[in-house]
């Protein structure tokens, strides 16, 4: 009662399933053990007639901490820890919609909570680069993103980024220290 079984099908590879792969991720479980901490899929069966309602329809879904993860063709998930996707939501997008997003407003909400005015994001063009970039202009805190290619620059400049910086140029890190100064 109160699980599906979804059918998966996209999950990503996260910084922090890969860390889990490698024990170094502060969630442990016994071997054999199947990685993802989230995905996308489309329900199956469900264990209750609640979870009934979502036979057959695509969700976007996280495993219980103390069982198999995403990264299988079949995951049973607790019914509360999935999200109905819309049609117009693609399985690799739904696959996302838990770790990157959660992890965005908690790093906005620590901002807010130590009153920055600006904060400095490596990685800045990943999924998480990008989606930091929409919360801090909505919330018009001044954001620094470090990148390490031109066309990383060139994207996030069209996204709107005032500040990017490329860690391959070789005042990296004079620019990095000014806009940090000015900031």
């Amino acid at each position: 009662a109160g699980q599906l079984l979804v059918r998966v099908a996209a999950t990503p590879i996260n910084p922090s399933d890969l860390m889990f792969v490698r024990g170094l991720y502060g969630v442990k479980k016994d071997l054999p053990a199947v990685p993802g901490f989230e995905g996308s899929g489309t329900v199956v069966a469900a264990g209750s007639m609640a979870g009934r309602l979502l036979m057959g329809r695509r969700v976007a879904c996280v495993p219980a901490p103390t069982s198999d993860g995403t990264w299988a063709e079949y995951v049973v998930v607790p019914m509360g820890q999935c999200i109905p996707l819309l049609p117009r939501i693609s399985d690799e997008q739904g696959a996302s919609f838990f770790v990157n997003p959660f992890s965005a407003w908690a790093l906005m909400e620590m901002a807010r909570k130590g009153k920055h005015r600006a904060l400095v994001q490596s990685a800045a063009a990943s999924t998480l680069g990008r989606m930091m970039q929409k919360l801090a202009a909505r919330e018009k805190l001044k954001l620094v993103n470090v990148v390490r290619r031109a066309e990383q620059e060139e994207m996030l400049r069209k996204l709107g980024a005032e500040h990017v910086v490329n860690s391959s140029e070789p005042e990296f890190e004079e620019r990095l220290r000014l806009i940090c100064h000015e900031l």
